[in-house]
């Protein structure tokens, strides 16, 4: 699993540090660990490759700069921020470099005709169209995102809460007026982190995830507006705002 070794056992206090390409075997199998199950039909258990393209050739290829780690000394990455400044380039890279890579490595690779490729393109497509009316109007007053993982043996030591702090103290010294991010609304870990970050309630909107199909997924867009440049906030700068949620 790359430089990364679970399950994990004892976790002593990782580095919070800006990922390097040595990192890249250990954050991508990091990064489908950490996946939502929903996400990916069991069909693909066996295309690792091509669920990592998706999830994270765009971050560690193109703007490797805006991502960062924790790396624990013993167990090497157990938690990976994926930030990038500019959701409209990414969506820009995603259409014309990598899905198109993807599909030809799927159809090389025999994935395209082992799995229902028809319905997953129609899940993205669907999920794609009910949540662009919430994030378009948010786009501009918060063009930057992030996506934030970490293992499961490693949560509740914070280390969630300092990815993003580095991540949001990056923002504001380039200059981004706002981050947004989404996260499913019954996943009361995730609200509870970035409520204490100060992001507040966007909008809702529905998701369809390829593996349950028939299930759609009730999703929070968050966002958090930046002021002007400064070192990492601290706790007293990020408190949850009355009435925010």
């Amino acid at each position: 699993m790359g430089e990364g070794r679970f399950p994990v056992l004892h976790l002593h206090r990782p580095l919070i540090r800006r990922y390097i390409p040595r990192d890249r075997g250990a954050v991508r199998d990091l990064a489908i660990v950490c996946a939502d199950q929903r996400i990916f039909p069991s069909c693909l258990s066996r295309h690792h490759g091509l669920v990592s393209d998706v999830l994270t050739r765009y971050y560690l290829d193109f703007e490797p700069e805006s991502c960062w780690v924790a790396d624990d000394p013993d167990n090497g990455i157990v938690g990976y921020l994926f930030g990038c400044l500019s959701t409209a380039r990414r969506c820009r890279v995603m259409a014309s470099r990598i899905m198109p890579a993807v599909i030809l490595r799927a159809v090389l690779t025999g994935a395209a005709f082992s799995c229902p490729v028809g319905r997953l393109a129609g899940a993205g497509l669907r999920s794609w169209l009910r949540g662009r009316p919430v994030k378009s109007q948010s786009a501009s007053a918060y063009p930057a995102h992030l996506h934030v993982g970490v293992h499961e043996d490693c949560r509740r030591h914070r280390l969630g809460e300092e990815l993003v702090r580095h991540f949001v103290a990056q923002a504001r010294n380039e200059g981004i007026p706002g981050i947004h991010v989404s996260i499913v609304k019954t996943n009361l870990a995730a609200r509870m982190l970035f409520q204490d970050l100060k992001f507040d309630v966007l909008g809702q909107y529905e998701a369809v995830f390829p593996g349950s199909p028939q299930v759609p997924v009730r999703m929070l867009l968050l966002g958090l507006q930046i002021s002007s440049p400064a070192d990492p906030p601290g706790r007293e700068e990020l408190a949850p705002r009355e009435g925010s949620w």
